[in-house]
């Protein structure tokens, strides 16, 4: 559920902060007071595209923050996700800059937009004027059953046995139209086979040829180097290898300990340093032995790495050539082999077109069953909201199998007795299409898991009785979910829980928007405003007032 939102430096809104009630809440207001900031707000914080044009003139920023408590559902989605939500306090902020950066965090911590669009969808389901559009979208019809039938889990059993039938069908294809090639491609891979497997190519292998190549290249000029240190750390000849003055100035310091013992810590320093000059003459003794090298082996290096020069002119880099090879012996193995292959990819794909046929079938009976019900469902919320004359139904076509299934669906509706259904798009008006999708929403309320519902113009192209009706079906739904409506009649608004004004005012000379939860005085005053239009009489007042009791009882 949505419990604040709050809203800084967004369009005309400054600054603005609003509780929603967990029942029925309506924004109201004159057009052009800001209510689609409040809408557009939402979005952002759900992750859609939102750009810096939003960004209230003269300020460096804009900031939207929303506070939500939220089900297990969403907490066990955001823990995957790596946000924790113990609590099941969920605060989301988006924040926009100038320079058209996106800071984003989730109960404090750095997000994404990606991360706000994939637990939105589970947080606040948003109807507009652009989901009647996609309620005409006949493509979009089977999720609204399958919602419904609760068939994600069967649906997914059916897309992955699908897609293995898909690859199969491909890969039989793919094999069969290269056989006519394959005598040629034969001879090629057999040759490149043979000449990689000769080579014997090992990751790694160039860089230290070439590292060897390098050191036998300078290998007296290393050799020199190391004798010469060696013969300095340890020349028996003359007796005046450093190990020997290090160890005989030990030995005078040693004797001069008795006349003064600071003598005693420099003798034990020449020590120290006669053992390291030691070991160091040791190490280089006996570590350096890669130096020594045969004549032969310079020429060996070489054409060595001619060969892996020349390969790599026509396979690329070792890791490439090895990646070819076995590239290459799966071709050859598929050519070889070929009837095998093809006949075990044949009956695998059998098998699996039984498998997919067997998971689509079912799928197809929950789809029908499911549709049967929504038809009757819609058409009673219909019946409703003032739409006594209409038929709908829900037409399945058989089809091929599908990414989709093995059919399609669409809604049909006949607005008037003795006329056949036809498409929603041949017939339904804008009004028509809000209660629809009303009549919709409220079948599938009770198998969406999303507690929020928002409902932006859902008046759009109704008055009277039928406006009456949807204020009703509204109040409805907030029994089980929270509501958030933006509306321009009086019988939605006056049916509401929390009843919240958006209103625009001057300030400086800038246009300011202010929202307000108003009690029950400032209710009567909006509700008349919204009757009347322009004067507000006290039998505009009165009428306002009758609503509003009447809800109330």
């Amino acid at each position: 559920m949505l419990e604040t939102l709050y809203i800084e430096n967004v369009a005309v809104i400054e600054s603005a902060e609003i509780n929603f009630t967990d029942k029925f809440n309506v924004l109201t207001g004159e057009t052009g007071a800001g209510k689609s900031i409040i809408i557009d707000s939402i979005n952002a914080i759900l992750g859609e595209r939102t750009s810096k044009d939003i960004i209230r003139n003269g300020c460096d920023y804009a900031l939207i923050t929303a506070e939500f408590s939220v089900s297990k559902l969403v907490k066990d989605k955001l823990a995957d996700l790596g946000y924790l939500c113990d609590d099941g306090a969920l605060i989301i902020s988006r924040k926009l800059s100038l320079d058209g950066k996106n800071n984003v965090r989730i109960n404090g911590k750095p997000a994404t937009v990606s991360i706000l669009r994939e637990i939105g969808a589970d947080l606040i389901n948003i109807h507009g004027q652009h989901d009647s559009q996609h309620l005409l979208n006949s493509e979009s019809h089977l999720s609204f059953i399958d919602t419904l039938a609760d068939n994600q889990s069967l649906f997914d059993d059916y897309i992955t046995s699908y897609k293995k039938l898909v690859e199969i069908k491909h890969k039989i294809k793919d094999l069969t139209e290269n056989n006519n090639n394959n005598t040629d491609l034969r001879e090629i891979l057999e040759f490149q086979i043979k000449e990689l497997e000769e080579a014997n190519i090992k990751p790694g292998e160039k860089e230290k040829l070439e590292a060897r190549r390098n050191i036998i290249k300078n290998a007296e000029k290393i050799k020199s180097v190391i004798d010469f240190a060696k013969n300095s750390l340890n020349d028996s000849d003359n007796n005046s290898s450093v190990c020997d003055m290090l160890r005989i100035s030990a030995s005078n310091f040693e004797g001069l300990s008795n006349i003064d013992e600071r003598f005693k810590a420099v003798s034990e320093r020449f020590k120290s340093l006669e053992i390291e000059s030691r070991e160091l003459l040791n190490d280089i003794t006996n570590e350096f032995n890669e130096y020594d090298f045969d004549g032969y082996e310079l020429d060996e290096i070489e054409k060595r790495l001619d060969l892996i020069y020349s390969l790599s002119l026509k396979y690329g880099s070792e890791e490439n050539m090895l990646i070819y090879l076995t590239e290459s012996k799966e071709k050859l193995d598929s050519i070889v082999n070929f009837d095998n292959i093809i006949s075990e990819l044949e009956n695998e794909f059998t098998e699996l077109l039984d498998n997919t046929k067997k998971i689509s079938k079912k799928l197809t009976e929950s789809r029908a069953k499911t549709a049967e019900k929504f038809d009757r469902e819609v058409a009673e919320q219909l019946q409703f909201l003032n739409m006594p004359f209409i038929k709908f139904k829900t037409e399945i076509s058989n089809t091929k199998l599908t990414s989709k299934g093995a059919e399609t669906l669409e809604f049909l509706i006949s607005t008037n007795p003795g006329e056949p259904p036809k498409p929603l798009i041949k017939i339904a008006s804008g009004g028509e299409l809000s209660r629809i999708m009303l009549a919709i929403k409220t079948v599938l309320s009770g198998a969406d898991s999303v507690k929020t519902l928002i409902f932006d113009e859902i008046d759009s192209g109704i008055s009277g009785n039928a406006a009456q009706k949807v204020g009703v079906k509204l109040q409805q739904i907030a029994c089980d979910k929270q509501v958030i409506c933006v509306t321009h009649l009086a019988q939605i608004a006056a049916l509401a829980d929390s009843h919240f004004l958006i209103s625009k005012s001057n300030d400086n000379n800038r246009s300011v928007t202010n929202i307000s939860r108003l009690d029950n005085e400032g209710r009567i005053n909006e509700l008349s405003r919204i009757i009347s239009g322009g004067e507000i009489t006290e039998n505009i007042r009165n009428t306002a007032t009758e609503m509003l009791n009447k809800s109330l009882t």
